[in-house]
């Protein structure tokens, strides 16, 4: 039932909006991955480069899947390392940044719900899911949607370029609200959000490390 939804996914996410950073909004997260200063997250920095980039392709994000998913296939690891590939291409994201979130959210469990519902490898709440369909142009066909690993990413990784757009490419702002939800997140924002940052300083510790 999902095969068909997938491939249909597949095309609406490509030709739906796409969030393409502005150069200050680009700038912004340069900055933010050249403050960091623990070795593998400078080692980030240093790939966000575009020479450096290169690095960091599928032979890398297939090595660092298959020490997180140890009972996958071979095919889901190569299907779940192509749409990370293409996903991250399409909203400009760092590849390593998607599998920390992941890394983060679920542990990779592709089944993982949480006890106030959130879903699958990116952790969605079925309601975010029903508005990311309707966003993305995708038909909905219900929660368990969301249990399928390549849909998940698609999904929160469209919603994670939403989020980026709302909050001016600020990651502090992004990836926050990602955990918290963009509502709670502009009510901290109003009174100062030093307290909100665990999530954000969480998701910069479990950047991979190529090698």
């Amino acid at each position: 039932m999902y095969r068909a939804l997938k491939n249909g996914l597949i095309l609406s996410s490509f030709f739906a909006v796409v969030f393409v950073l502005k150069p200050a909004d680009q700038a912004a997260e340069r900055a933010w991955l050249a403050s960091l200063s623990d070795p593998k997250e400078a080692l980030l920095a240093k790939q966000h480069s575009k020479r450096s980039k290169k690095a960091f392709g599928a032979k890398e994000v297939r090595r660092f899947l298959e020490r997180q998913i140890k009972q996958a296939s071979p095919e889901q690891l190569d299907s779940i390392t192509q749409v990370i590939l293409e996903v991250s291409k399409s909203y400009h994201f760092h590849p390593a940044l998607i599998l920390s979130l992941i890394r983060v959210e679920s542990r990779f469990n592709a089944w993982a719900i949480s006890p106030k519902g959130a879903i699958g490898l990116m952790q969605l709440m079925p309601e975010t899911g029903r508005w990311l369909a309707d966003r993305m142009g995708a038909r909905w066909d219900g929660p368990a949607m969301l249990l399928d690993p390549e849909i998940n990413i698609r999904f929160g990784t469209y919603y994670l370029a939403y989020l980026r757009e709302r909050y001016n490419g600020d990651p502090k702002f992004y990836l926050s609200a990602y955990n918290v939800g963009p509502g709670r997140m502009d009510g901290w924002a109003t009174t100062g959000y030093k307290h909100s940052l665990e999530y954000y300083h969480l998701v910069k510790q479990n950047l991979p490390l190529v090698n």
